[in-house]
């Protein structure tokens, strides 16, 4: 066999695969749209679906597949992220290809609140105290005029 029919070979495997794989894209975009999912949903699910198959054009669409996509994506991509997206796979394996997939969704990252120091929270009440009284003052000072909004800023005396 030459080069030339290895080449010819190479391009039919890869036209029948994108073939192949265009025809589960769109069983599956119908399968959105018939349980009428948002445009913006059916968006973002067939484009993990599209980025899951082009991971897994090589190692076959099963279970062990799916979990070294996730492997990957976790790498890169917020766990969020990745939920969304085995949420979508999960649709895809169970209404096209008729799989269950058991595979638990990533924990989600949970920021560690900051912690203000005790000097911290007393110029913060002492910050908000000074703005209390500089309000009172000036309301005070200027109860007899009429208070207007404007679009610029909040508020303004008007005469």
């Amino acid at each position: 066999m030459n080069y030339f029919h290895y080449l010819l070979s190479q391009f039919y495997k890869l036209w029948w695969f994108k073939g192949v794989m265009q025809g589960l894209i769109d069983k599956f975009k119908r399968e959105l749209e018939i349980r009428n999912f948002s445009k913006k949903t059916i968006k973002s699910y067939v484009f993990a679906v599209e980025k899951f198959l082009e991971f897994s054009e090589n190692k076959g669409l099963n279970e062990n597949s799916v979990k070294d996509y996730l492997k990957k994506t976790l790498k890169t991509k917020n766990p969020s992220t990745v939920s969304q997206n085995l949420s979508a796979i999960e649709f895809f394996f169970s209404r096209v290809l008729n799989q269950k997939l058991k595979i638990p969704h990533p924990k989600r990252n949970k920021p560690i609140p900051e912690v203000l120091s005790a000097e911290e929270i007393k110029k913060l009440k002492a910050k908000e105290k000074r703005e209390r009284e500089q309000k009172k003052r000036f309301f005070e000072k200027h109860k007899h005029k009429k208070l207007a909004k404007n679009k610029k800023s909040k508020f303004y005396l008007s005469a």
